[in-house]
């Protein structure tokens, strides 16, 4: 974990991504936070930070799999396996986990916010079931969580690599599973959100049939 504390692993980016998820923290747990993201107007902002993160983080994402021989990146599989980790370790060398230890924790730290801020204010502007909502509020809360987790991690693991500690041990088969749930709530929540709207949709159209027929 003291591989953390090197300052040279952190940049501008790594601000601005902390400040923006301090942001989703807000929108996330405080009532004032509900309100604003329930507006719709606040959707185009969240579209408007994942059109500009996601090309950089996906352009990096380019670099580091070509800079590991062609074994695409952890963040460039929807899952991925412990055996993985590994073989992208050793195909990324010393200097390339070293840059994507860097990756981890500036660039790809504006990705998440963005991603979570889109999420939450789609679904808490268009859903009115409450229960739906708070639904999606866990399903985002653990699909930030998992990210920042993992963002947070991954660099552990492989600015100490090939060193085989318990810590290493434990981080080869956890960064997976982290992932996992990431990219598991991520769909759960698009899911969630379009099945309410073909609902919501669905008793629209009931009720007009009702009224046509009683008219």
């Amino acid at each position: 974990m003291t591989a953390l504390l090197n300052l040279d692993l952190y940049s501008m980016n790594t601000l601005l991504g902390l400040v923006w998820s301090m942001v989703i923290f807000y929108l996330l747990y405080t009532d004032k936070g509900a309100v604003i993201s329930s507006s719709r107007w606040v959707i185009p902002l969240m579209l408007a930070g994942v059109y500009f993160s996601v090309p950089a983080v996906a352009a990096e994402v380019n670099a580091l799999t070509q800079l590991s021989g062609g074994i695409t990146t952890l963040d460039g599989h929807l899952f991925y396996t412990s055996v993985h980790v590994t073989e992208f370790a050793d195909g990324l060398g010393l200097a390339g986990r070293l840059r994507y230890a860097e990756f981890q924790l500036g660039l790809d730290t504006l990705a998440p916010p963005a991603f979570a801020g889109f999420m939450l204010t789609v679904a808490r502007s268009t859903i009115s079931s409450m229960p739906v909502r708070r639904l999606v509020t866990v399903l985002v809360s653990l699909y930030f969580f998992s990210v920042l987790f993992a963002n947070a991690l991954m660099p552990v693991y492989m600015l100490n690599y090939p060193e085989q500690s318990s810590l290493s041990s434990a981080l080869y088969f956890l960064l997976p599973v982290l992932d996992g749930l990431k990219y598991g709530a991520h769909g759960v929540v698009w899911l969630v959100t379009l099945s309410s709207w073909a609902y919501s949709l669905a008793n629209t159209r009931q009720r007009v049939s009702k009224t046509s027929e009683t008219v």
